[in-house]
């Protein structure tokens, strides 16, 4: 979601007109859960760190994060599609 307001990108920490909810983890309340991110580091976080940050995280800790951090969006995305495609052709 775009926010209409003006102020500092958490990740980057530049000024943006407009910042968009980063959430930290999907499915979760929205308190203490969003990143206020410019559009370019809310694409990062989604699709490349959140990735790494899983990986690392669940080899040095006993926390484990969530399963979806493991993969992408367009990753999950293509699965699911995959996964509709096959359920119609059952069909």
């Amino acid at each position: 979601m775009v926010k209409d307001s003006k102020g500092i990108c958490d990740m980057c920490g530049h000024f943006v007109i407009f910042r968009e909810d980063a959430h930290i983890i999907e499915d979760m309340e929205k308190n203490g859960n969003i990143l206020e991110l410019c559009p370019s580091c809310h694409h990062m976080f989604d699709h490349h760190l959140k990735r790494k940050i899983y990986e690392a995280v669940n080899k040095t800790t006993e926390y484990k994060l969530p399963h979806l951090w493991k993969k992408n969006p367009y990753q999950r995305a293509a699965e699911k599609s995959a996964e509709a495609l096959k359920q119609s052709e059952e069909k």
